[in-house]
């Protein structure tokens, strides 16, 4: 309780309190611990806290304490409170006993501070106050507010000795500062000294240690000049011997290519003038004096041999084309909807006559389920399929060819067309299948297979190169003696929602079957045209006569000029004079004016009539040019006698249904 007190009023600037205070608790203590040492006596804290009190009040000190309570002590009978700060601190202690109780008040004119703290019970203590004869009450418990230790002390005292303790405190603080720099400049002057030593010391060896560096310097160098004579002699001896590999290897490759480009000049002049032979020497018949006219047998055999090796030549021809185009990043394929059952069915249909005439049968089998279209090119499928089967029947004496189609999960997730060409033929060694499969310009299995069966060797570059932009690849398995199986892969696009197909459903559909695709291939009918007003503009005599004989043939009426600007000033004329051609047939490449200015100059004077493009030129980027200049349609040379009677055929009829909508 005493050091209670005391650090409540240091709070409040009583510094000389805590000397009477610690001379007043010793003296108290010491008459406290006589008292325990007596036998029998009960130590009372309230007589110690009093003791302490008049301690503090004999001294020479402005400080007043009191210990009063509302139930007076046994040693006094007036110890209630005696004033209104005395009442109220008593109230307030009693309300909250851990909260001591102050206020600055003014007694007998002298501001004062007065502070007041509870008296509370211990465990100790409470049976004696219960059992105490002269005690006001026995219910007393621990905790109880017993009484009220109150101390008043005037401010003025306060403050002075307040600020006589600072002043005494800054005055210690400044010693000893003054001692701290004192020891702090002597240790830094002895450090400073200590640190120019040691800094003469490093230079004198920093010095030492550069000219041990700098000729440790020039050793290295002489080592490094040494590696690095060393390593480039070396490498100039590696340089050479590479450069003598890279011509090695360089003047190895250029020698197969030249060979491979002889070999495939000589087998493509082979192939050429094998076709050009039997056109030449046939027509050359034919044109001979009727007199000696052959008969009528002999004479079909040799316009249908001639047909039939104009159309060899025009393959040769279009796979040299292809290879061109292939080579030149100029080759484009589209996505279309195509039925790959209708596209397998015709190729076997056109091709069958070719294996029954060898002695084989073709056949068509469908593993599984097959979509009813997928997103393709079908005129690139189809020319795969046309390559894959016509190779198997060249190199397959007897047996069979057969065609399987399925479908398949790729790796990505997708579905794909998987079309297997089966033969029994000839075969492959190993390494003429390895040779093969790396499907190069120029590139055949075997020279002498070659010279046997024929062919340009363009036929699985351009497969491959085909699949390949379609989504899929071209693989091969062989077997000498045994056979091949060229396996083609597609993609087909998205065929959730397509309907699949299976066998039962592709043999019983009406589009289904080889021989129902046969019927389907009926020629042009002969008056297809009727009633057709053509102009044709061709500047070439030959071509003029066939062209015009296939389109009166169809039943229609031809004018033939021979160059753009008759062509145009005719075509003008008959608008004009109110009766137009229903097409015009426009060469592209004609003295005088070109298609190309003809037809331009005709739509620029608001010719509406449709306008098909005839050209040799048959790139993609040529049937882009001929619409561009305001072609309708595109045809290429040689001409097609049913695909071009249909396509003439169609762009009248849109011209008519276009004129009657506009009239109306």
């Amino acid at each position: 309780m005493p050091l209670l007190i005391a650090k409540r009023l240091q709070n409040f600037g009583c510094s000389t309190l805590p000397k009477w205070l610690i001379a007043s608790r010793t003296s108290a203590l010491r008459q406290f611990t006589t008292t325990m040492n007596v036998p029998g006596a009960i130590p009372l804290p309230a007589t110690l806290t009093k003791a302490i009190g008049d301690r503090l009040r004999t001294k020479e000190s402005t400080c007043s304490t009191r210990l009063y309570s509302d139930y007076p002590f046994p040693w006094t009978k007036n110890g209630g409170p005696q004033d209104e700060f005395e009442k109220a601190a008593l109230n307030a202690l009693r309300a909250d006993p851990d909260e001591p109780f102050y206020k600055f008040d003014v007694v007998d004119g002298v501001s004062m501070i007065r502070y007041a703290t509870a008296d509370r019970l211990q465990a100790s203590c409470v049976a004696c106050h219960n059992s105490h004869p002269e005690s006001p009450k026995t219910d007393w418990r621990e905790g109880d507010v017993r009484g009220v230790l109150a101390v008043s002390m005037p401010l003025q005292t306060a403050i002075v000795d307040t600020r006589a303790g600072v002043r005494d405190t800054l005055l210690v603080l400044g010693t000893i500062a003054a001692m701290v720099f004192l020891m702090f400049g002597m240790t830094f002057a002895r450090l400073r000294r200590q640190t120019r030593q040691t800094t003469r010391s490093n230079e004198q060896l920093t010095s030492k240690m550069e000219e041990l560096s700098a000729a440790e310097l020039k050793l290295t160098q002489a080592n490094r000049d040494l590696r690095s004579n060393a390593s480039d002699l070396s490498r100039s001896r590696k340089a050479a011997l590479n450069l003598i590999q890279d011509m090695q290897r360089a003047n190895a490759a250029s020698e197969a290519a030249t060979q491979a480009k002889g070999e495939f000049l000589a087998n493509m002049s082979h192939e050429i003038r094998t076709p050009m032979t039997a056109i030449h020497g046939y027509s050359c018949l034919l044109a001979e004096d009727e007199a000696s006219a052959l008969a009528a047998p002999n004479r079909l055999e040799m316009i249908q041999t001639i047909c039939r090796n104009s159309e060899h030549l025009l393959t040769i021809i279009n796979d040299i084309l292809d290879i061109s185009k292939i080579e030149s990043g100029k080759m484009t394929v589209e996505h279309v909807d195509v039925s790959p059952v209708q596209i397998v069915e015709e190729v076997a249909t056109l091709l069958k006559p070719r294996a029954n005439s060898a002695g084989l049968d073709l056949c068509v089998q469908y593993d599984g389920l097959i979509a009813n279209q997928i997103k393709s090119d079908p005129t690139r499928l189809r020319q795969i399929l046309i390559n894959l089967v016509a190779n198997a029947i060249k190199f397959t004496k007897r047996g069979t060819v057969t065609i399987v189609v399925s479908l398949e999960d790729a790796p990505s997730g997708q579905r794909m067309l998987r079309i297997a060409v089966i033969d029994t033929g000839i075969g492959m060694t190993p390494e003429q299948r390895d040779k093969v499969a790396r499907f190069e310009v120029f590139n055949q299995a075997d020279t002498s297979t070659t010279r046997k069966f024929g062919g340009s060797g363009l036929g699985l570059r351009i497969s491959n190169s085909f699949a390949q932009m379609l989504g899929g690849g071209l693989d091969i398995e062989s077997e000498c003696g045994k056979g091949s199986t060229f396996t083609v892969t597609i993609a087909t696009g998205d065929i959730r929602a397509v309907k699949m197909l299976s066998q039962y459903d592709i043999v019983s559909r009406d589009a289904g079957t080889v021989d129902q695709v046969a019927k389907r291939a009926v020629p042009t009918s002969s008056n297809s045209l009727s009633g057709r007003r053509l102009l044709l503009a061709e500047d070439g005599p030959d071509n003029q006569r066939l062209i015009s004989f296939v389109l009166m043939k169809a039943g229609a009426e031809v004018h033939v000029v021979e160059n753009g600007e008759l062509a145009r000033d005719e075509a003008l004329a008959a608008r004009d004079a109110g009766d137009p051609f229903d097409v015009i047939l426009m060469d592209m490449q004609m003295p005088v004016m070109d298609g190309y200015t003809a037809t331009r100059a005709l739509r620029n004077r608001n010719y509406r009539q449709p306008i098909i493009a005839l050209t040799a030129h048959a790139l993609s980027e040529d049937r882009q040019k001929c619409l561009d200049a305001g072609c309708d349609d595109y045809e290429t040379k040689p001409i097609d006698r049913e695909t071009l009677i249909e396509a003439v055929a169609t762009c009248a009829e849109r011209a008519e249904i276009t004129n009657a909508t506009t009239r109306e």
